[in-house]
């Protein structure tokens, strides 16, 4: 069994070993400006600051991401506070409780957050994706199109396509403008109510909220979660148990390779498949990916459980009421509308990031084994 869960692990490092890339980590990642990094960048720490020039990709995260020097291909960052300032010449990926976008970004933006801010001096040229819990548009320009969802929305920047927003309440300035179509989707506790500056072809829209529907279909996803995550912890209890505690142990640099990888696969998936006698190996790897995914969320819910279990004072608090303890506890923090993205970000990037960790530990473990 260790055998083949160190051969999941070989097949998704490629994922993360992206050929050239300079990887630095700790507890303060700093590249000065005047610096240049031709390579992609993988970055993680508590704190990020990048200020120097980059050629390549950046992959970043940490508590606090700051890129304030140019990069010259894509972007994607996740961390607590995440700020762009410097240009980016391609997309931009990431996610944060603060996110400020404050800077020219060459193409598409796909951004979560508890608060998106886009400042008059942004400039972004491809379309805009956000979900987020406050989005403060105060300016700037998106030449695409801007589609997603806010509790709270504000908007005072130029759209030159056309805009697809649902919010809980909408605030517009009076520099806000949108060439093409604008569908707002509102509460029905809103309807009648004027909104200033409101665009004369607004299509508004006014939904009420299923709440019978969306509270079966979280007990349902709990319950298989819960079941799922029993068959992991009661078939393999020792590995389960030895993985918990090297996560207890590597939990930053879990988080930060979890994100790396969750964003890395795809791309590499994508290049697998573009090469005809690769096909086979990237539906294989995107398979794995996918079930991964499933059970970072699994690893999360017990380790997060365990911890609280072990601080209330129970000395040796089993793995099946650890987890159903952590998937609770998760299922609830997930329903929380700022904070729900991150909660599930954090979740994935930890669970896969310590899984993949503890696979590799123990690949280097064999390998150190003297040969009889």
């Amino acid at each position: 069994m260790k055998r083949i869960f160190a051969l999941i692990a070989l097949l998704l490092v490629p994922a993360l070993s992206i050929q050239g890339a300079e990887y630095k980590g700790g507890q303060t990642v700093h590249i000065a400006a005047g610096d240049t990094v031709a390579t992609d960048l993988m970055a993680t720490g508590r704190s990020v600051e990048i200020e120097g020039t980059m050629l390549g990709d950046v992959f970043a995260a940490g508590e606090n991401v700051y890129i304030e020097g140019d990069v010259g291909d894509d972007i994607f960052a996740a961390g607590r506070n995440l700020n762009i300032t410097g240009a980016v010449g391609g997309m931009l990926i990431g996610g944060g409780e603060t996110v400020l976008i404050d800077t020219e970004i060459a193409d598409d933006v796909f951004i979560g957050g508890g608060t998106v801010r886009i400042t008059g001096k942004a400039h972004i040229h491809g379309n805009v994706y956000i979900g987020t819990g406050n989005l403060l548009f105060e300016g700037g320009r998106i030449d695409g199109n801007l589609r997603g969802g806010s509790g709270d929305t504000y908007l005072n920047g130029e759209v030159d396509g056309y805009i697809e927003w649902g919010t809980g309440h909408v605030q517009i300035g009076d520099r806000f403008s949108v060439a093409g179509d604008f569908e707002l989707e509102l509460p029905a506790t809103l309807e009648g109510k004027e909104i200033e500056n409101l665009p004369s072809k607004t299509v508004v829209k006014y939904k009420e909220h299923e709440y019978g529907g969306s509270i079966f279909k979280t007990i349902l996803v709990m319950l298989m979660a819960i079941i799922f995550g029993l068959c992991y912890v009661l078939f393999f209890k020792n590995f389960s148990k030895d993985q918990i505690t090297y996560a207890r142990n590597n939990a930053l640099q879990g988080v930060g390779v979890g994100f790396l990888a969750l964003v890395a696969t795809p791309v590499f998936v994508v290049i697998l498949a573009v090469i005809f006698l690769t096909i086979p190996i990237a539906l294989f790897l995107l398979a794995i990916y996918l079930m991964l995914l499933y059970l970072s969320g699994i690893i999360s819910a017990v380790f997060l459980g365990n911890e609280i279990l072990a601080r209330t004072g129970k000395s040796q608090p089993t793995l099946a009421l650890a987890l159903i303890l952590g998937v609770v506890l998760l299922t609830l923090l997930k329903l929380i509308p700022i904070l729900g993205f991150l909660v599930s970000l954090i979740v994935v990037s930890f669970g896969m990031g310590s899984f993949l960790l503890y696979l590799w530990s123990m690949h280097n473990d064999k390998n150190m084994e003297p040969s009889a």
